[in-house]
């Protein structure tokens, strides 16, 4: 009985080393071809075409690209292997997903593309508009003010004949130096009457067009005015109107614009001076229509951490 016992203990045991042993064989022979693939360059560059002609023989996951035999993936193997490294064997991405990665980066450009050429085109189509000069102002009705934004002689001249023709009750200029008086200012003009002092005022406090329509808009709610002639240079007048709008939407707004000689008119394009203007003044005509758009983007998170705070 004993004897029998020993024999059934030894079983297991001999197992076990058999395993062991043809384990150990079998490593010992994938060495060995591994050694003779590394010694023979002929026999390492068929294993090579092998691979690249079978792919399933070299561990890719060929059962969900052609369906065929079982996947790295059902016997265990991940992307990653038991130290946390990456594993040689993983499964490639399949190829409907790479062409959908494709397909959505080509949209994307294409969609940017567009976008860009539209803007483009609306870009040099609001160039020409702005840098076609306007019609002279002809029209008699008065108006209770003439504003004159300070910029050169012609804007003050125009100002003044339009005051002696009676097209306005007083005279406003915008823009006025801190050391010009209104005396000094009227000979500079060169063109004033005598009774103009008593009809003239100046503003000192502005220093670009924004300053120039609050400063305007201030005048006029004193002086309880509700309509005005604008002078200034007509590249200049798209941008004033826009900030003066905004500033006094109460007010009517006759445009007076003037013509200085050394801006071209006719063919501006011709000038490398007057296009320099025109692009100078149409980037500003532009940044002046998208700053409510800008400022109100930027009150977004003042809001919030003022509710947020209100919510505490």
């Amino acid at each position: 009985m004993k004897v029998a016992r020993a024999v059934v203990d030894t079983v297991p045991a001999i197992a076990v080393l058999g395993d062991e042993n043809a384990g150990r064989r079998r490593y010992r022979s994938r060495d060995v071809v591994q050694h003779a693939d590394q010694s023979d360059p002929r026999r390492t560059a068929r294993r090579e075409h092998t691979r690249a002609r079978f792919p399933c023989l070299a561990g890719w996951n060929c059962g969900r690209t052609t369906g065929v035999g079982p996947t790295r993936s059902a016997v265990g193997r991940s992307d990653r292997d038991d130290s946390g490294g990456t594993d040689h064997y993983a499964t490639p991405p399949p190829a409907h997903a790479v062409s959908h990665v494709i397909r959505e980066l080509s949209g994307a450009v294409r969609r940017s593309a567009i976008t860009s050429a539209a803007l483009f085109v609306l870009s040099v189509a609001g160039f020409i508009w702005f840098a076609t000069p306007p019609s002279p102002e002809n029209q008699p009705a008065p108006t209770d003010a003439i504003v004159v934004l300070t910029g050169g002689r012609l804007r003050l001249q125009s100002g003044m004949d339009l005051l002696r023709d009676g097209k306005g009750r007083k005279l406003f200029v915008s823009g006025v130096n801190q050391q010009v008086d209104l005396e000094e200012l009227l000979r500079v003009s060169g063109n004033a009457p005598d009774w103009a002092t008593c009809c003239t005022a100046l503003g000192h406090d502005a220093d670009n067009t924004l300053g120039n329509a609050r400063e305007t808009a201030q005048w006029m709610r004193q002086q309880g005015f509700s309509s005005l002639r604008l002078v200034t240079a007509w590249y200049h007048m798209p941008r004033s109107l826009l900030e003066l709008d905004r500033a006094m939407p109460e007010v009517e707004i006759i445009a007076h614009p003037v013509f200085p000689d050394d801006v071209s008119q006719e063919h501006w394009w011709a000038s490398r001076s007057t296009v320099l203007l025109l692009a100078s003044e149409y980037g500003k005509y532009l940044g002046a229509l998208l700053r409510p758009v800008v400022e109100r983007l930027r009150s977004v998170p003042t809001v919030r951490s003022a509710e947020a705070e209100i919510g505490r």
